[in-house]
């Protein structure tokens, strides 16, 4: 199995097979990617910076009979809370999420896994940068890493004698989270996401996209979550807005002189997995079943896409195999 942060570019999982038995392996593009992270609060003076989106990495692989291939989807991360001190809290990472699969000689287990999006996050009553997007890797007969974005710079300073502020946006699964204006006057927005198309999420979405970092008493304007990342809270001391799309990550929190808004929340993980045909036990048909999933099948493209809910879900497609024709 080989993947990519960018979607667009697959690479396929196969074994080396000679001429043998008839076989019944069929190919499936699978998308894998953690749960966002959760955007830090802010504090008096301070915003908090935005929690990066999940890596979102896709690989095509060739999907064998008699194997039940088993998933884990992770949860987006609680953005932080503001408790009423001068410092604010980083909110949590997103969970991991995997995928084991098996090389076609069905003797090597392969592992493709993506970590969760990162917080932003407070250090020593000091906010820090918005958080990266995580890293992903696949395990087998050779191991491959895949580094993550990184999330936005965090700029602090003074202006007329007083703190200011202007926070990372978090990163998102296609590119870096903005940088905080040097100015303090603006927030930097979360980092793009990457194209999934699924008929059960209502056709294309942008997925992983990075939340936005936050404004304070004296920076205007809260960052922008992109593609599903919780928008900044504003310097009103507003909270960081929740992500809504797939695996994006949360806002940062607002803050005035002596209050301050909670971090948004990441969005969860998802695993999907889309292939040419339909399932079913008719003539032409894949006998699979699945668990802790959703399935639809688009008749006009003759498509089966399947998204599995967080947790543990199983995949496994069954069909007489080694079957060697009669002559």
């Amino acid at each position: 199995m080989s993947v990519n942060r960018n979607e667009n570019i697959i690479k396929v999982v196969r074994g080396d097979n000679g001429i043998g038995p008839v076989r019944y392996e069929f190919p499936g593009l699978l998308s894998l990617a953690g749960g966002g992270g959760g955007g830090a609060s802010g504090a008096p003076f301070y915003g908090g910076a935005g929690g990066g989106g999940s890596t979102v990495v896709s690989a095509s692989l060739s999907i064998t009979p008699q194997i039940t291939y088993v998933t884990f989807v992770g949860a987006g991360g609680e953005g932080g809370a503001w408790t009423g001190g001068t410092a604010g809290n980083g909110g949590i990472d997103g969970t991991e999420s995997s995928w084991e699969a098996y090389t076609n000689n069905y003797d090597t287990p392969v592992t493709m896994s993506v970590e969760g999006g990162q917080a932003g996050l407070w250090a020593a009553s000091t906010p820090l940068n918005g958080g990266n997007s995580g890293t992903g890797s696949v395990i087998g007969p050779t191991t491959e890493n895949y580094p993550g974005f990184t999330g936005g710079i965090t700029k602090i300073g003074t202006i007329g004698g007083q703190p200011a502020t202007a926070t990372g946006g978090g990163a998102g699964s296609f590119e870096n989270g903005e940088d905080g204006e040097a100015n303090f006057q603006k927030a930097g927005d979360g980092g793009d996401g990457v194209l999934i198309t699924s008929a059960i999420i209502g056709g294309a979405q942008l997925a992983g996209g990075g939340g936005g970092g936050s404004g304070a008493d004296t920076a205007n304007t809260g960052g922008s979550g992109n593609d599903g990342g919780g928008d900044g809270g504003d310097n009103q001391g507003a909270a960081g807005g929740n992500a809504t799309l797939l695996s994006a990550g949360g806002g940062g929190g607002g803050a005035t002189d002596t209050i301050a808004g909670d971090g948004g929340s990441g969005a969860n993980g998802f695993a999907h997995l889309r292939f040419v045909g339909k399932i079913g036990t008719q003539l032409g048909e894949f006998d699979i079943t699945v668990t802790n999933a959703t399935v639809a099948y688009d008749a006009g493209a003759n498509t089966t896409d399947i998204l599995f809910g967080i947790g543990v879900g199983t995949f496994r497609y069954t069909a007489p195999y080694p079957y060697v024709p009669k002559p």
